[in-house]
């Protein structure tokens, strides 16, 4: 069934085949939910469209075309090195790349440097290190970056995509847990630097804990709340209320 927008706070899903948060339009399985009536299984437009066509694509990254499929095995994604089950994948070459990394635009600009940056595959021995100049944390050189030859400038895919390139983030909504104020949803992550005081990690309203990812944020009141599903007040209910149905009527 195709919904204009998921039933959450903000409209926000997480696909099930590439593992992104998204908005807007969301194919879903109204069989596959909770006991608590929530969808569980939602589908972008994009993904749906790959399963749809069994997707065969060329990526500028491998010589080989690679084809949609699932992997059973521990297969890692060749890019970013995230455990993978659906991915674009050259079997004769055991090259896969998850579908987030599919995604990535092969060129980008950030206001840090004047020139366009290219994605790129292979990083070139350095002895001090390998590191990103945008956020100042240490860089995986097996891992795809972005890199101005010109400026010696290299820097995290996240770093110029985001973390989440299909959330518009900053966008503000009303939250049942915060109804004095609208939140916005915003994204919190760790700082790479030790006792960096840029870092603003909150406990969550409800459940106490670290909001970290995804989030909502009260800006007047300085307060974070947990999304659907990753706060732990949240999940107790629901294993709660799934125990109460489970149990045998006297």
């Amino acid at each position: 069934m195709l919904l204009s927008r998921a039933p959450s706070v903000g409209g926000v899903f997480q696909c099930y085949m590439c593992g992104a948060f998204n908005q807007g339009f969301t194919y879903t399985c109204e069989k596959c939910g909770s006991q608590k009536g929530e969808t569980v299984f939602f589908l972008d437009l994009q993904c749906n469209a790959y399963w749809d066509n069994k997707a065969l694509i060329k990526h500028d990254s491998h010589v080989h075309h690679l084809l949609l499929t699932t992997e059973w095995d521990d297969v890692h994604c060749s890019s970013c090195g995230c455990n993978i089950f659906f991915c674009f994948s050259c079997k004769r070459c055991k090259f896969h790349l998850c579908i987030p990394c599919v995604r990535l635009p092969l060129t980008a600009r950030h206001r840090y440097d004047d020139h366009p940056l290219k994605l790129t595959y292979a990083s070139v021995y350095d002895e001090l290190g390998y590191y990103c100049q945008i956020c100042e944390g240490t860089r995986d050189p097996t891992q795809w970056f972005y890199r101005c030859n010109d400026c010696d400038f290299d820097c995290h895919a996240h770093c110029i995509v985001g973390r989440y390139p299909q959330v518009k983030l900053g966008s503000t909504y009303k939250h049942e847990a915060h109804a004095q104020h609208l939140v916005a949803l915003v994204d919190k992550a760790r700082s790479p630097i030790r006792f960096d005081k840029r870092e603003n990690i909150l406990p969550c309203l409800k459940c106490g804990e670290p909001c970290v990812g995804l989030v909502y944020e009260c800006r007047e009141c300085n307060i974070n709340i947990h999304r659907e599903g990753f706060c732990q007040v949240t999940a107790l209910e629901s294993s709660t209320n799934q125990a109460s149905k489970e149990e045998p009527s006297q």
